[in-house]
Order: C-alpha cells, then structure tokens, then sequence
C-alpha cells in the first residue's frame, strides 16, 4: 500500500503496472482498488453524507495465472483520479492502493513487486514501491512515510554506520511504525542480501520482536550516505566517481537482482592502506551454529563505502577472498572454509547444520544463492590425472552413506539436454590416442549415454537382487533422500492419483514445487528428515513410483539414473 495522495494530480489519467508470481494453485481472481479516505467538511454538499468519505476505483479486475511460476507484468485499465477534488469542501488524508484475491486456494500464493506508473506520470521509469508486502490484509499505516527534508534516520549496524534513510521502519503486516530515535536496539533476523527495492520476493528482512522474528516493512534497506547528516571523515570512503577511470559491473544479476557489483579497475589511492584488512573480519554477528573460527567476527570492523560515478553508493563486502585452484596448484579445501564463512545461519532456507555422533558439525547446503559453492571434487577418469589428497579440516567433499567428513558439498546441477549431453561425448573422446611412431593406438574413451526406461520395481528398491538396492523418494538409510522425478503432461489432476498419506503428498508436492532444479526433462529433490514437516508420513518410507499432482503438473518418480 503506497499514499501517493501528495504525488496525486486531481482529475489526471493515470495507468500503472506491476509483476506478479503465482504459486501453489492454477489462478486466481485479482482486483486492485484505488481507495480515497476524504475528510468531509459539508455533509449536504460534499461528496458524501458522512464526516469521513471513503471513495473507490477499481482500475484492475483479473485472473493471474501460474504460468510455470514465472514473473508476469500486469498491467492496469486506464483510470480518473477522483475528478477534481482540491474544490471539494474538505481535504483528503490518504490516496491508497490495495490488492486483493477473491477465493484463492490455501495452498495458493501470489507474489506482487515493482508497482509503476507508466505514460507521463511514470516518474522516469523509477517504481513507485521499493519493496513487496507480505501483508494479507490493508493497513492503515501507508508504505511511503517519508520525513521532510531536515528529517534523516542513520542506521547503524554492529555500531557503526550501515546507512542513511528517509523513512522509519514499519511492521510489514500492520504499519506499526517502530521508535527511530536511537532509544532502541533491534536485532536481525531473516535478512535476505538482496537490496530491499530489488526483492521481486517477500521482504526478508525481520525483528526480533516479542519472542519471534517480524518482518519489516521494505526488506533491507539501500546503501546511502548523506553528507549533511553524517561526518564523512569519520567513514572509510573510496572515491570512484570519475566514470572514465572507473568500471563498475552487476554481477550475480539473477540472485540479487543488479545488486552486487563489481569493480574492475585498479585502484591507485593512498586511502586503501587505512581500510581494514578484508581477511580478518565477519559482518554476520553472533551465532551459536555457525563455524567460530573468526576471532574478530563479534567485534567487526568499520565498513568501507564508495561513491560511485553516478553518485550513488555502495557497500565493500568484505568476504569475497580469491584463492588460486588450478590443476597445479589446486585450493587445499576446495574452497571449505570460504563456504563456511559465506553461511548464513543454520536453519535458514537452504542451509541447515546438525553435530554429528562424532562431535563435528556437518553443514548441508541444498540452495545456491548468496553463498559460496565448494569447487572440490571426487577424483574420477575426467580428472584423475591432476588429482591430489587432502587433509584439510576444511575440505569440501561430496555426502557418502558413511561419512564423518566435516562438510557436506553442495551438487550443481547440469541440464541434461542434446547440447550438453554432445559436449560431455566429446569430452569423453580425449582420452582416444592416435597411433604414432612407437606409440600403439589407445583408447581410453568413456562413453557417456542417456538411458531411460530402467527397471524399477521391489527387486530393485528392496535390493533383492545383488548389489540393486537404492535410495527411496521417503527413506534414506541415515541420511536426506534424494529421489528423481519426470513430467507427465498427459495425465491431469484426475488420472494423476496416489494412495499416499496426506501429509507426504504434501510435502513432495511443496519439494517439487520449490526445487530450483531448471531441468524441464527431470527433477531431482532432496527431503530433509532431520525436520518433521519435511519428511514424508512413517508408512510412506518405502513407497516408489508414485504420482504426484502440482501446480505445474504431474509428476512422477523414476529410478535415480533415469536420464
């Protein structure tokens, strides 16, 4: 909800739009309501009868689609703001925007982001909302509080300066708006890296606030210094605003959506040498589940900023730390302990932890974004000749039945298709050596073939027959089962039946509908046992082969080498 009743021109033509994602159910009817609370100061020939008159457009009246889950632009009817108001005798105190579902599933979920005008009220392409709500229903604290000029808010992390803001922080789902005058502290919880205007997502950033974590309204805030509010020889500041000395490129564009950028060109300043060693310092805060290894990571350094060339700024992230890993001088954990750091906390969307009989922690990462990704590997006939042994505490390796390693790698996932699976047969072929002059011809080559069709029935899932046994969807013999599953376009909801519990359809349904697996040929998805609601029913763990419908289709489990 935005109160654009400052920004409002009476009488105007308007038009907007906006991004929308659906989940969890086919469609769902939308309306979007323009709603004008005006203070009536003559009940006979004012706008309505009532001290308070509450006025409504519906510039929006649809049916959003879930479109494989993918970000759509809808955009609105051509609307009149409320004929000329400022002639009527009152004024008004709010011009608000809300959406609304009509009858959507339980199941559902829409996703709403970047709210724009277009035409010549389109404020140069900047949106109007610079963050989702996660608000189910209105409030009456609009989004857009901003203080006037005079008025900044400076916030701060660990004590020191984080940024600069014109608005307080409000309690997403109810507008509370939460003291900003320094006499309260708040700690974090569920922060997402990902700049709040930017976040096509819920806001993820959250309080700490009477025993639970409360989402803010607007996620994280933007990286911003205002020099007449805060001394700027009390900051480490780079100057970088000479665009024909300086590049600065987005990187990881998917994940954080222009974001986290990248500078590449040299920087030849006296001012680096008082900056703060990058490899010593951890911005996460205390954590119980997190590796304790950094000795400074509860006391962290001053930040470092840079004014960029288009006088915006930016934010060094202290933890990206380049190591050499090549063939002959390859990283001794394969990049563990940068892992490691680049965890957020346990219990966190795709990072868990757990100590192991052993005494050790083991770390599983199912979820690659915003974190580091180990680049070690299981020696095998592409690289055995460049292979080594590690015995770094560190060391990333891959998740065997037995293991008492202390980190358990993430796996990335390639899409098996006709052009990848032709690089990977030609790579295979290198080890094919011509005959030469006392030189045999040899062929070492691997072929790699995709087969389908693979018997799956109780022989092999019961491992009755020698050496067949495998991992079923629900049961992992100590440890996360992993299970693959195909597409099944030509069955529908009614043909796309199981006899499992209702409990264990759900959460293989939820599984699959929020695996960032992109292969649109087969999809693999990992349960989390450790977790209740994550596991399936106890009389489901031996079952196979089932059907299950979701917002994208039926789907249905194959043997794990299906390809």
């Amino acid at each position: 909800m935005q109160n654009i009743v400052a920004e409002a021109i009476p009488g105007e033509k308007y038009q907007f739009a906006f991004w929308a994602k659906l989940s969890g159910t086919a469609s769902v009817k939308t309306n979007i309501i323009v709603r004008m609370r005006f203070e009536n100061d003559d009940i006979v020939n004012g706008p309505c009868r009532r001290e308070i008159c509450n006025i409504f457009l519906r510039p929006v009246t649809t049916t959003i689609e879930s479109k494989g889950r993918q970000w759509q632009r809808i955009v609105s009817d051509e609307f009149t703001m409320f004929g000329n108001y400022t002639k009527w005798p009152g004024q008004p105190s709010f011009i608000l925007f809300t959406m609304l579902t009509k009858d959507m599933a339980s199941s559902g979920e829409l996703r709403v982001s970047n709210f724009e005008f277009l035409g010549e009220h389109s404020l140069t392409g900047e949106v109007i909302t610079d963050s989702p709500t996660i608000t189910t229903v209105p409030s009456m604290q609009p989004s857009n509080m901003e203080v006037p000029d005079y008025v900044r808010y400076i916030v701060r992390y660990a004590g020191d300066i984080r940024t600069v803001i014109n608005y307080p922080f409000q309690v997403d789902k109810t507008g509370e708006i939460l003291p900003m005058d320094g006499s309260k502290q708040y700690q974090l919880c569920e922060v997402d890296e990902v700049e709040g205007k930017y976040g096509v997502f819920p806001n993820r950033m959250g309080f700490f606030m009477g025993g639970k974590c409360v989402p803010i309204r607007g996620g994280n805030p933007t990286v911003h210094i205002d020099p007449i509010f805060v001394n700027m020889t009390d900051i480490h500041l780079l100057d970088l605003t000479d665009e024909n000395s300086t590049t600065v490129t987005p990187i990881n564009v998917e994940q954080t959506y222009g974001g986290d950028l990248l500078l590449e060109s040299v920087v030849d300043d006296e001012i680096c040498e008082t900056f703060p060693n990058p490899y010593d310092n951890d911005y996460r805060g205390a954590d119980a589940m997190n590796p304790d290894d950094v000795p400074s990571r509860f006391n962290p350094d001053q930040p470092v900023f840079a004014e960029l060339p288009d006088g915006s700024y930016a934010l060094y992230d202290s933890r990206l730390v380049t190591v050499e890993n090549s063939l002959e001088n390859p990283t001794p954990d394969g990049g563990g302990k940068s892992v490691l750091r680049s965890t957020i906390r346990a219990q966190r969307d795709g990072f868990t932890a757990r100590v192991s009989t052993s005494g050790r922690a083991e770390f599983f990462v199912f979820n690659d974004h915003n974190i580091a990704l180990c680049n070690n590997e299981q020696p095998n006939f592409l690289n055995r000749e460049s292979c080594v042994l590690t015995y770094d505490e560190n060391a990333c390796v891959k998740e065997y039945e037995q293991s008492t390693n202390t980190f358990i790698d993430v796996q990335l996932v390639i899409t098996f298709d006709e052009e990848t699976l032709a690089k990977m047969h030609n790579a295979t072929r290198a080890s094919y050596r011509e005959a030469s002059p006392g030189f045999a011809a040899r062929d070492n080559s691997r072929y790699i073939y995709a087969v389908k069709n693979l018997r799956f029935d109780d022989s092999i899932a019961n491992g009755t027959l020698a050496g067949t046994k495998i991992d079923l969807p629900c049961y992992r013999a100590g440890g996360n089962p992993t299970s693959r599953w195909i597409p099944r376009p030509d069955l529908d909801a009614s043909t796309c039946a199981n006899s499992l519990q209702e409990n264990t359809v759900a959460v293989l349904k939820h599984t699959l509908e929020t695996s960032n697996d992109e292969n649109p040929y087969i999809r693999d998805i990992v349960l989390w046992n450790q977790i209740e609601e994550d596991a399936c029913n106890g009389a489901d763990l031996y079952e196979f082969g089932m059907l299950i419908m979701t917002s994208e289709g039926c789907w249905e489990n194959v043997h794990p080498d299906y390809m």
